[in-house]
């Protein structure tokens, strides 16, 4: 006889074997699972070591609380004063004297017959230079300004005095360099007991031609001890034009020098004699 298999699941036996089998598996897995969820284990930690005792540490200083800051106040802003410029100040100083002296000699320019447009005022001084002679034939001599000039009107004041002898006070104009040694046009007043005279020269080292061959006496000059007298003098290319007191003289013409420098001198034969230059002025013609 053959046995179903399916039978065998149906009997009574079966079961009961089948659920007891099912009892032991249940109860085997719930202490399998408890045995999971148990607490781990601890682990033993080593005893530490010995540290050492910190060294003692000083105890910070007390800082002490800042003050409060005070709100700084405004600055005002300071006030700009200009700073004076000493050297436009006396550019300035001198153009507005040189001004007021060209106004002041404009009179005299046109009774020469020039005007002030006509030139430039290029030197003046109204304080006085004084030269004295006391040796035999002596002269000193003293040049405004190291500038060669050509055409010009010079004018100045000229107040003189002699204890003795030939003597007199000189304009020298169309100097060279060399001074004394040089060429040179002169245009001298004189003086000799009674007899004041002028005239214009050429001198080249040694030696003077007088331009007029002679010597003017008039007594338009003064030659008092003391006596001040104006000369005056008008160069234009080859032509010399001579003014004392206000007095016109006479033109010459010489074309020995061209240019030069420009002096004032005193000269004599014998005693003291003095010349004093005063209320100069030299206008540079164009």
């Amino acid at each position: 006889m053959k046995l179903d298999p399916r039978h065998l699941f149906r009997t009574p036996a079966f079961q009961v074997l089948f659920v007891a089998l099912f009892v032991l598996v249940l109860i085997t897995g719930c202490n399998t699972a408890a045995a999971k969820t148990a607490a781990p284990t601890e682990v033993p930690t080593a005893a530490p070591t010995d540290t050492a005792a910190p060294t003692d540490t000083p105890e910070p200083t007390a800082t002490p609380e800042p003050t409060a800051t005070p709100e700084p106040t405004a600055t005002p802003e300071p006030t700009k004063t200009p700073t004076p410029n000493k050297t436009k100040i006396a550019a300035a100083t001198a153009t507005q004297a040189a001004a007021d002296k060209l106004a002041a000699i404009a009179p005299d320019l046109e009774k020469m017959g020039f005007t002030p447009d006509q030139g430039s005022l290029f030197w003046f001084q109204d304080e006085a230079m004084t030269f004295v002679s006391k040796a035999y034939r002596e002269e000193n001599l003293d040049v405004l300004s190291l500038k060669k000039v050509k055409n010009f009107v010079l004018q100045t004041e000229v107040t003189w005095d002699s204890t003795a002898g030939f003597a007199g006070c000189a304009i020298t104009f169309r100097l060279k360099p060399e001074l004394n040694e040089g060429s040179r046009y002169m245009f001298p007043i004189m003086r000799l007991s009674g007899a004041p005279a002028f005239d214009l020269e050429f001198q080249e080292y040694s030696e003077t031609v007088n331009l007029y061959n002679n010597v003017i006496f008039d007594k338009n000059i003064s030659d008092k001890a003391g006596a001040t007298n104006i000369l005056s003098l008008v160069v234009e290319g080859n032509k010399f034009t001579p003014y004392i007191n206000g007095k016109k003289y006479r033109s010459i013409t010489s074309d020995k020098l061209d240019e030069g420098l420009i002096a004032f001198s005193s000269w004599q034969d014998s005693g003291t004699t003095t010349c004093a230059f005063s209320n100069s002025w030299l206008f540079l013609l164009k």
